[in-house]
């Protein structure tokens, strides 16, 4: 089972780096916007997330600060990239949002 669920949190850091990839990758656009693949992404990692949250729960590990700070991150993420998934307009802010939030999630499940 230890191995299935390094299979699935690879799956969620796969889904952090499509966000973050569609951050950069819209670098140099006009318009910014929630592209298909943040969006893909972001659902994707919220529930691999999910997923390793309720079977370490189930395995007795502690609800910590750092699982906290990480679930609020990833449903942002995931409530961001759904509720502007469609809009053409520029939404710096959102994109910027989704950038920064997936940067630090990745920063503190590798650095911490």
């Amino acid at each position: 089972m230890d191995v299935v669920m390094k299979v699935v949190l690879l799956i969620e850091l796969l889904g952090l780096a499509a966000v973050f990839g569609g951050f950069f990758h819209q670098l140099k656009e006009k318009n910014k916007n929630v592209t298909n693949g943040m969006f893909l992404g972001s659902v994707i990692q919220l529930i691999a997330f999910a997923i390793i949250l309720v079977y370490g729960l189930t395995q007795g590990a502690s609800f910590d600060v750092k699982a906290i700070i990480l679930t609020l991150i990833a449903v942002v993420i995931a409530v961001l990239g759904f509720v502007f998934r469609k809009k053409t307009a520029d939404n710096v802010p959102v994109w910027l949002a989704l950038g920064v939030l997936s940067a630090v999630s990745v920063a503190m499940q590798v650095v911490f």
